[in-house]
């Protein structure tokens, strides 16, 4: 049994944690797995739910540098506030070297739902600026024994909007000797989901710990609806409790709701079949 210690930085409620802690792998005979040593965020609540979840410790640390608190908060952090150091981050895992450093940073500031003229502003700038800040403190604390592998991930418009950030993430990465790829994946095709959810990730490794390649999981087939809610309960079974239930709708409007060819929505209904829409549906 050969087990690999992970850190999680911006750990969020521990989903990534307990994706690591449930994969095992065999190989000749030898299996591996992974422990969460910790996880850090600076939601307590999330940090809450990430122990309930992960049965791992989760430490409530805030990683914003002074200056980067002012411009996201637009105030003076509160007195007992302390910038977190690379001691810091040590003490969290126990003094405990990580094989594998997973991180997440906040991506509201580089996600397309957020309007450039925001994104660029000095608040969301601060927020993105975590990317480095997070992989520099990891690289100080750990520097007498660096992670064999990295991984960050992110909303694929980080290539654009962080196109800056990267850079300094690379050439640090580089500096410390990791050699390094990025690219794309979509979730629901490497989970075999009901949905499509495309990410960034970049992958770094020590070459003398870790010397073979990282190799991309296989794809799998993408969930229909059908194969996601087919095995429930029908609507209103009360062995599903309360929510589970048949939206209260007019008869009028589950017609045009039957009415929508598949693949289509609301406005094919005053497109190709208005007319005989309305032979059934007095508007």
């Amino acid at each position: 049994m050969k087990i690999y210690k992970v850190l999680h930085l911006f750990a969020g409620i521990g989903g990534a944690a307990l994706g690591f802690q449930e994969a095992k792998q065999e190989y000749k005979g030898m299996l591996g797995q992974f422990e969460t040593l910790a996880g850090i965020d600076c939601d307590p609540e999330a940090c809450q739910d990430f122990e309930a979840l992960t049965g791992a410790p989760a430490i409530c640390m805030d990683l914003f540098t002074r200056d980067q608190y002012i411009s996201f908060h637009g105030q003076e952090p509160p007195e007992n506030w302390q910038e977190a150091t690379p001691t810091d981050l040590f003490e969290a895992t126990g003094r405990v070297y990580p094989d594998i450093v997973f991180l997440s940073p906040p991506c509201k500031g580089f996600s397309g739902l957020l309007p450039s003229e925001k994104s660029a502003s000095d608040k969301y700038q601060a927020l993105n600026r975590l990317v480095p800040r997070g992989l520099q403190l990891v690289m100080d604390a750990y520097q007498d024994d660096l992670p064999a592998v990295i991984m960050l991930e992110n909303v694929p418009r980080i290539t654009t909007r962080g196109e800056s950030l990267l850079k300094q993430v690379k050439h640090l990465l580089g500096a410390h000797g990791y050699v390094f790829q990025e690219g794309y994946h979509d979730c629901g095709e490497l989970g075999g989901l009901g949905q499509r959810r495309k990410r960034y990730l970049l992958i770094a490794r020590l070459p003398e710990k870790m010397p073979s390649f990282i190799y991309r999981p296989p794809t799998q087939r993408l969930k229909s609806i059908g194969d996601v809610i087919g095995p429930l309960p029908l609507p209103d079974d009360p062995t599903m409790g309360p929510m589970h239930r048949l939206p209260r709708l007019q008869w009028k409007t589950w017609v045009r709701l039957a009415l929508i060819p598949a693949g289509g929505d609301w406005r094919d209904l005053n497109r190709d079949c208005y007319a005989n829409i309305y032979q059934i549906v007095p508007w």
